[in-house]
């Protein structure tokens, strides 16, 4: 009877070692056919992209449509169509790496650094939690999907809110700065009022305008050094003879990495346009985490005909993009 019960134990095991590799392997499929799937989501969206290409911002409505109807995130829709761009052929990472991989390696924008760990996943057996740990102590700039145009906010230099504080009436010209000079001369308006100065010979004449708050925070700017293909440093004249110097991040767009020979290029672009014009127009937002403004370059490509408004100007941001020397950056 012991032997019989011995038997039966060492079939037992049998099994449920069976059942265990079943367990595995649909699991394995399952997971292979997600990440199949997304490849084929991203192909389907990118294909219906080329045949509307010629339609302006048309991302911009079709992101959100899909991921309304089909309930998946934006977030994933666009790293699927990034996934069918950057991977063509996925075969021969199925029995790797998963759709979670992807998801993660997705985000890192240098090309050099994405295929280390791509070879470190494909010898090691790192956990999911474990990867995203290493690259999110690795890099701080995550990128999602490659194009649509960005979206133009024009703007108009010399235009302020006027703010009263402490019973006391200023100009706010931007980047924490607030000018009283003149102030007998627009405490007319109230609180929020948006005023457009303009200053003649001797003298400044201010009047309230129909211009929306989408209009401030827009300056002209002379560069003092271009940094990478992204980031530039400026003198920025606020009016009122008052000058700041500020560090400027390009809004909407991430620049390859400058230790690459694609960052390099990035910059060598950004200095072809920008390092020969006395005078660029910048169009500034909310500063990003490490206190550089976040913001949009127009430039002229013939200086000398400088005309300081956003239609009259080439915007560099987007010729990044268009001319592949950056992505686009979606915040999630």
């Amino acid at each position: 009877m012991s032997k019989d019960i011995e038997n039966i134990d060492v079939l037992i095991n049998a099994i449920l070692n069976e059942i265990e590799k079943g367990r595995l392997k649909l699991k394995n499929a399952m997971e292979n056919q997600k990440t199949v799937s997304y490849w084929n989501i991203g192909k389907h969206i990118n294909n219906h992209l080329l045949l509307h290409s010629d339609k302006a911002k048309y991302g911009d409505y079709l992101f959100p449509k899909l991921s309304e109807t089909l309930n998946i995130g934006k977030r994933s829709l666009y790293l699927a169509v990034q996934f069918y761009k950057s991977y063509k052929n996925i075969n021969s990472y199925l029995d790797h790496l998963t759709w979670s991989h992807f998801k993660i390696l997705l985000t890192i924008k240098s090309d050099e650094r994405r295929l280390y760990y791509e070879k470190l996943l494909l010898s090691k057996n790192i956990s999911i939690r474990d990867f995203y740990t290493m690259v999110k102590k690795d890099q701080n700039n995550l990128i999602t999907y490659i194009g649509d145009n960005l979206t133009i906010f024009e703007g108009i230099p010399y235009i302020y809110k006027f703010k009263i504080k402490d019973d006391k009436a200023y100009l706010d010209l931007g980047f924490h700065f607030y000018s009283d000079l003149f102030s007998d001369k627009y405490s007319k308006f109230n609180n929020d009022d948006i005023v457009q100065v303009i200053k003649n010979k001797t003298n400044y004449t201010f009047k309230q305008t129909d211009y929306d708050s989408t209009a401030l925070y827009t300056y002209k700017a002379s560069i003092v050094k271009i940094i990478d293909g992204d980031t530039i440093k400026v003198n920025i004249d606020l009016g009122f003879n008052t000058i700041t110097a500020q560090v400027l991040r390009f809004r909407g767009i991430n620049a390859f990495d400058l230790n690459t020979k694609a960052g390099k290029k990035a910059k060598s672009y950004v200095l072809s346009k920008l390092e020969n014009n006395k005078t660029i127009l910048v169009k500034t937002y909310k500063p990003d985490k490490y206190s550089r403004f976040l913001a949009d370059i127009y430039y002229a490509d013939n200086n000398d005909n400088f005309i300081p408004t956003t239609n009259s100007l080439s915007f560099l941001n987007q010729e990044l993009l268009d001319n592949n020397h950056a992505v686009k950056y979606y915040i999630y």
